[in-house]
């Protein structure tokens, strides 16, 4: 198998990673064109730095903190960030308006934390354990942490829709 891999050039190499990209966005997606956005921009994150075949910097517009590339921890930060952001600007806007209106409904949603001391527990146990392991790291753990919240939920379906125990909503 090694010396038919070893036949591969890059017309080859080419189509084995738009295949990739293909089995991604049609196997990780219910709509394909979303997964295949989503991949193109993992693949566009993933092109900021330098080049490990030429040296050559790509997209890092002379940002020397860009030369290592974009961190995958910070770049999921960031992106779950955005949800709760646009959540309290559209709360400010409609408390606005009923505050304009003359109707201030002053209810709100009381979250029940001891609710996720079972889930908190359970990550952490998988995070010490894999981050001893040497060349793992916390990715690999938040991955395996999260599969196991999803796997131990009572309603499994909710997750990836903003289950407050799967960590994004």
């Amino acid at each position: 198998m090694a010396s038919f891999a070893l036949k591969f050039d890059s017309i080859e190499l080419f189509w084995l990673a738009v295949f990739g990209l293909v089995a991604i966005a049609v196997l990780l997606s219910d709509v394909p064109v979303k997964g295949l956005i989503s991949a193109c921009f993992g693949l566009l994150v993933g092109m900021v730095g330098i080049d490990s075949m030429s040296g050559n910097e790509r997209f890092t517009f002379d940002v020397l903190e860009l030369t290592n590339g974009i961190s995958i921890l910070v770049l999921l930060t960031g992106l779950y960030a955005i949800p709760p952001a646009l959540t309290l600007a559209q709360e400010a806007v409609s408390l606005s308006k009923s505050i304009d209106s003359g109707k201030l409904n002053t209810n709100k949603e009381k979250i029940n934390w001891s609710f996720f001391i079972p889930t908190w527990c359970r990550s952490s146990i998988i995070g010490v354990i894999i981050g001893i392991i040497p060349g793992t790291g916390g990715n690999i753990a938040a991955m395996l942490s999260w599969n196991e919240a999803r796997r131990a939920s009572k309603d499994s379906s909710r997750f990836g829709k903003g289950a407050p125990e799967g960590g994004s909503r």
